[in-house]
């Protein structure tokens, strides 16, 4: 029911929105969780990384793939440009480009939201 999922997307967004640095969405399998969580992410795209990790182990992606991918949204997000196929990606990068992304939503008077979905 799209009414229902909207009232969940919004009490989920007023958790993201308080002063808690963590929110967290549980329940059984299929419940919507998932849906809950993309629909939040289409909502707010400037402001949210989203990692959602396939069910199945024959696509699972690599850890360089989630690296990669993380590294390229605050890449966008802080730059507004994606890294390069040639570009090396590594944990320090993605430090480096989180915590700049940390400055420029207080800069921006925003919040960010990271999302990872197994």
């Amino acid at each position: 029911d799209e009414v229902l999922r909207d009232a969940y997307v919004s009490h989920l967004k007023q958790g993201l929105f308080s002063n808690s640095d963590v929110t967290l969405l549980t329940g059984p399998g299929g419940i919507g969780k998932t849906t809950l969580q993309k629909q939040f992410v289409e909502e707010n795209p400037v402001n949210s990384f989203s990692i959602f990790l396939p069910d199945s182990l024959a696509t699972e992606p690599s850890f360089e793939d989630i690296l990669r991918d993380c590294c390229n949204q605050a890449q966008v997000y802080c730059y507004g440009t994606e890294l390069s196929a040639t570009d090396k990606v590594d944990e320090r990068l993605l430090l480096t480009l989180l915590a700049r992304a940390i400055n420029v939503a207080k800069r921006r008077r925003e919040d960010i939201f990271i999302i990872i979905e197994e």
